[in-house]
């Protein structure tokens, strides 16, 4: 899985006035956890940028006055009126110990019943994995090309080497639905079968 480096400043206050201070001129409180102790901390809120507003997931660097920290964005709170950056909460990665964390499916190719007019559904972005920062992939590659219309694939079908997937087997990760489209399709192809049945019994009698 990818590093990323934010930047950040190590919090000795943490009560309410403190922070509503720091939200005030555009900085988010976070807070590390996993450690010994949780670590508090704060930044600007354009350092976040980066690994808030992306499809994907990283491991981060979090340099805290020179003190580096390896961690994982585990939840996040947004202003409900201004959709700002509220809170963050972060899982500290500890040497050697596995972290369950999302990791984006990357759907590829576009499954034969998508071409013959059925509405492909991805059901999961993410799915949760539990591994080594190391042996942890950027995505879980799924390939959808053999899907037809009403076929689908569930999670225990997804290989992923050197991790484990947490999320219920069972589950459907994607699948490929009936669609008006391809209802109009089959009904077309019926009437070209039976139109060229008509004409072959046409000839058969001449």
């Amino acid at each position: 899985m990818d590093f990323i480096s934010i930047k950040g400043n190590s919090r000795t206050e943490v009560g309410k006035k403190s922070t509503k201070a720091l939200r005030k001129k555009d900085h988010v409180p976070c807070v590390v956890y996993g450690g010994k102790e949780p670590i508090h901390f704060e930044a600007p809120i354009n350092e976040f940028r980066k690994i808030v507003y992306t499809d994907k997931v990283y491991i981060i660097k979090i340099d805290l006055n020179g003190k580096e920290v390896l961690a994982f964005m585990k939840d996040i709170q947004f202003n409900p009126i201004t959709d700002k950056v509220r809170h963050i909460d972060f899982q500290e990665v500890v040497d050697g110990k596995a972290v369950v964390i999302d990791i984006p499916v990357n759907y590829i190719g576009q499954p034969i019943g998508a071409q013959a007019g059925g509405n492909f559904s991805k059901r999961r972005r993410y799915l949760k994995g539990k591994g080594l920062i190391n042996d942890l992939p950027n995505t879980l590659d799924v390939n959808v090309r053999p899907l037809k219309i009403g076929q689908s694939m569930r999670i225990g079908d997804v290989v992923a080497e050197g991790i484990t997937i947490i999320d219920k087997p069972e589950l459907t990760l994607c699948s490929v639905n009936v669609s008006r489209q391809a209802m109009k399709n089959a009904a077309a192809d019926d009437d070209d079968d039976q139109a060229k049945g008509d004409s072959n019994e046409g000839g058969a009698e001449e």
